[in-house]
């Protein structure tokens, strides 16, 4: 091959380049256009049974979601699993999300519209949000800036020109996007403001849940300190052990009742930490069951950390009724459909008791103190305070006078 031929070559490579570049971009702006249509999809295209992780980046910093072993868990929090339910609702909101107007806005202008590129934890800029495959090639992008307010949602032209020069409000309608790839600017009607950095915000944040307590002991060093109890539901709790004069607090003994029916916790410790690190080698332990089966075992340590929350941690377990107890008035021919219907019950309930036994094997929460005090009571602390004896007469003191009999008493001005 001759220089001619190799320079001739090279021009024909150049030209396929060339028009390969221009049909990408081509494409690239008939989807900015699309993007940019009054009613037209912001991410056409975007098929979110391929997403596989989520990125998110703030001022803040970066949250990851991730799917694993066909579950969706939170990286920065050691793999914990997320909320499906939010994670679920933000694919929809992105695959239907749609411009209510194009914004003629470039870089200059991205400030004003906080959709300026994120510059380090300290700066004000946008959010960053990408959709991943399972390769790590991102199906979505998008760069979320200022939101529009509630009062200029009914003329998106207003909104935007208020959002330029004076931003503000309380009550978010909308938000302005940035298309990186195209660079188109648009205003959606969803403010999407659960799409933040912050790990316990997409955390599952079941945990444990007893409802109408059978009975519950609270023991330290492997030694009851007190147990409650009752025989059926619709009874109150009683302390166990009381003495000939000794009355239960029935107010406090309540709050044990239903301590734990609205249980939750407000942290996830690091996996690093250590249950000796965490105190919870020298803990209370707190051991609970209601009446449709449910069983749970805290241990609580007596060591917070700095902002005054506890170490916990947690195990359920589920004990099955062996029959169904039949109705007062149950006909023998619907029997069989109410046995299959209560088996099937039960094994949804054994089911999630499974999952919630895997979620909470071998993790260590940070539960607010408050959540704790009903059951971190001492015994005494659940006795109802003694009637204090009418104080003794003072020696030397004048008798009250006794009026006669038959009269009342009367006062003089």
């Amino acid at each position: 091959m001759n220089a001619k031929q190799l320079v001739k070559l090279l021009a024909l490579a150049l030209v396929v380049v060339a028009a390969g570049l221009l049909a990408r971009w081509t494409q690239a702006r008939h989807r900015q256009a699309d993007a940019a249509a009054v009613g037209g999809l912001v991410l056409p295209g975007l098929d979110v049974n391929q997403a596989a992780a989520i990125r998110i980046t703030d001022p803040d910093g970066t949250l990851e979601l991730r799917q694993q072993d066909g579950l969706w868990r939170v990286v920065q929090r050691d793999q914990y699993r997320a909320d499906f339910t939010l994670l679920s609702a933000l694919l929809r909101d992105l695959a239907e999300l749609k411009a209510v107007r194009p914004i003629e806005a470039g870089p200059s202008q991205f400030a004003r519209l906080g959709l300026d590129a994120p510059a380090g934890p300290a700066a004000p800029a946008a959010t960053t949000l990408q959709v991943l495959n399972a390769a790590g090639q991102p199906l979505a992008e998008l760069r979320l800036g200022k939101p529009y307010r509630q009062d200029d949602a009914a003329d998106p032209a207003a909104a935007a020109r208020s959002m330029m020069n004076a931003p503000g409000g309380d009550t978010a309608a909308g938000r302005f996007l940035l298309l990186p790839k195209t660079g188109a600017v648009v205003l959606v009607a969803k403010p999407l403001t659960n799409v933040t950095s912050k790990p316990m915000d997409w955390v599952d944040h079941d945990f444990v849940k007893l409802n109408e307590l059978k009975h519950a002991t609270l023991a330290e060093a492997g030694q009851p300190l007190w147990k409650v109890g009752r025989g059926q539901s619709s009874a109150p709790l009683a302390l166990a052990g009381l003495g000939k004069n000794e009355t239960a607090d029935s107010a406090k003994l309540s709050a044990i009742g239903s301590a734990l029916s609205w249980f939750s916790f407000a942290e996830i410790a690091p996996k690093s930490l250590t249950p000796e690190a965490a105190g919870l080698d020298a803990a209370k332990t707190f051991t609970a069951a209601d009446f449709d089966g449910n069983q749970a075992t805290l241990t609580i340590s007596n060591t917070a950390d700095a902002a005054g929350r506890l170490y916990v941690t947690a195990a359920v377990a589920y004990a099955a009724p062996k029959a169904r107890t039949p109705g007062k008035d149950e006909k023998p021919a619907d029997k069989q459909k109410l046995d299959d219907a209560f088996a099937k019950q039960q094994a949804a309930h054994q089911r999630q008791v499974a999952e919630l036994q895997e979620r909470l094997r071998g993790r260590i929460f940070l539960v607010e103190k408050a959540m704790l005090d009903a059951i971190l009571r001492q015994r005494a602390e659940l006795l109802a305070e003694k009637p204090k004896p009418a104080p003794a007469a003072q020696p030397g003191a004048p008798a009250l006078p006794v009026p006669p009999a038959g009269t009342g008493t009367s006062s003089t001005d």
